[in-house]
């Protein structure tokens, strides 16, 4: 019997699929457009239709568009469900994730919710991590499974809307990030500020910003690292680079790196 099935191909559900058989896992797979299991065919077990694919496997990953997407499937192999582990990926409210549980659990499975705080480009990423949340006998039965989605999860808590209320903290801070950085992007233009010097020197950029290339806010050590680093002189200013490609907040003794490539 396959690992694990996961329902939803979507970019997403595309990426989390590839890294259960990438980690080595019996994988099926299904989607609304079939179309979308294409890829798979090779790799995984391609189910002729989502009953096919809940009844092949002990665990169902959903990887929907929202809760309700999810919720109208799962209605839909409900008397499948009784013993099984429903895993939803799909972000959202703690209100969506409890009334999920509740239905979810209404149908005899087992409920777990996470939230990918991150892109597609990230799944399995060692360094990457998503949140989850639910029972933790639950959590510690399917850690290791789970873990082929990044070596970084975290288990935010019993509560199951626990994962879905950090992702939502997290776009709290996001999001103004991201104004923020366009607000000094755009007054790094207007101040003629080159993209190659962005904001403070070369090894302060290398020591804080990461070499990932993913939008991620991260709390780093940079101790040592003088207020003269920060410093941009006149010569440094070029019109012909264009914006400033990054921003970099300064804190005494640390320093929060936001980069956008």
């Amino acid at each position: 019997m396959p690992d694990v099935a996961v329902l939803g191909l979507g970019l997403m559900g595309s990426a989390v699929a590839n890294a259960f058989v990438e980690a080595g896992h019996d994988v099926t797979v299904w989607n609304r457009s079939p179309e979308r299991s294409d890829a798979f065919r090779d790799r995984a077990r391609v189910a002729a239709s989502c009953r096919d694919a809940v009844v092949s496997s002990p665990v169902i990953i959903t990887t929907m568009v929202d809760y309700a997407a999810a919720e109208e499937v799962l209605a839909t192999v409900a008397d499948l469900l009784v013993g099984r582990v429903v895993v939803n990926l799909i972000s959202g409210t703690p209100q969506s994730a409890r009334a999920m549980q509740t239905l979810v659990t209404a149908y005899g499975a087992a409920y777990l919710d996470a939230a990918i705080p991150g892109y597609p480009r990230d799944i399995g990423n060692e360094q990457f991590g998503v949140y989850v949340s639910g029972p933790a006998p639950l959590w510690e039965r399917h850690r290791e499974l789970l873990t082929s989605l990044g070596g970084a999860n975290v288990h935010t808590g019993e509560d199951i809307g626990d994962a879905a209320l950090t992702e939502m903290l997290i776009f709290a801070f996001y999001m103004p990030a991201m104004a923020a950085f366009l607000e000094a992007a755009a007054l790094a233009t207007s101040a003629s500020v080159g993209a190659s010097r962005r904001v403070g020197m070369k090894r302060v950029d290398q020591r804080c910003m990461g070499k990932t290339g993913t939008f991620r806010p991260r709390a780093v050590d940079c101790a040592g690292v003088g207020d003269e680093d920060f410093i941009l002189n006149r010569e440094d200013r070029r019109e012909e680079d264009g914006a400033a490609k990054g921003a970099m907040m300064w804190v005494r003794g640390n320093c929060a790196a936001v980069c956008c490539i």
